[in-house]
């Protein structure tokens, strides 16, 4: 399953810091993911333990018009989480961040 995760422009953090994103920055975020290292989770929200994880980021991209796109295998994703997903109960994702930088869950809203 592919899915966007975040795009370029103004982003304003859960304390409120807003950040303009730009197309370098979305490269930094997908070239930096090593899931082999530090897997990213697909949540919930924001969970501040990351936990519990519904399934697992395995790669990241940067489409051609500045959207960073999340690969999950629907293998991977918890089957009531998949279906929750067909049925559309979560239309809006929403990305945290290290503060290096790099992916640290996406999370579903």
């Amino acid at each position: 399953m592919t899915f966007e995760i975040f795009k370029t422009g103004s982003h304003t953090s859960d304390k409120g810091v807003s950040k303009e994103y730009t197309l370098d920055d979305l490269n930094f975020i997908a070239n930096a993911y090593k899931p082999e290292e530090d897997e990213a989770p697909i949540v919930i929200g924001h969970p501040e333990d990351n936990d519990p994880a519904f399934g697992w980021v395995s790669s990241l991209s940067v489409s051609d018009d500045g959207k960073l796109i999340a690969d999950a295998p629907e293998d991977k994703l918890h089957p009531e989480f998949l279906i929750a997903l067909k049925e559309g109960r979560y239309k809006k994702r929403s990305i945290s961040l290290t503060p290096e930088g790099k992916l640290r869950h996406v999370g579903f809203l």
